[in-house]
């Protein structure tokens, strides 16, 4: 997690590792939620490469925000994910 403009944004690769994927697998569902509704790229994915230390190559890299990664983390399966959007409740 980092803060951007002062808002928290999570990187597609840490969500990745996270929730056991591939991150070319994540790049996809975020490409493909953006497709379906082009306003969440502007809102809440940003397309940000990032360029690996070791090679100095350039990578494909999305920070979101945490609309964004409950949107992408609805679409992953499994315990880790229903965790991950699942927020205790005001009684």
């Amino acid at each position: 997690m980092q803060t951007v403009d002062g808002v928290a944004m999570a990187d597609s690769r840490h969500v990745a590792v996270f929730f056991g994927k591939r991150h070319d697998d994540g790049l996809r569902a975020i490409r493909n939620l953006i497709a379906q509704e082009p306003n969440l790229g502007i809102r809440d994915f940003a397309d940000t490469p990032c360029v690996n230390n070791q090679n100095g190559k350039t990578y494909p890299t999305f920070l979101m925000t945490r609309d964004g990664f409950t949107l992408l983390a609805m679409g992953f399966t499994g315990e880790k994910a229903a965790r991950s959007i699942a927020r205790p409740r005001s009684p």
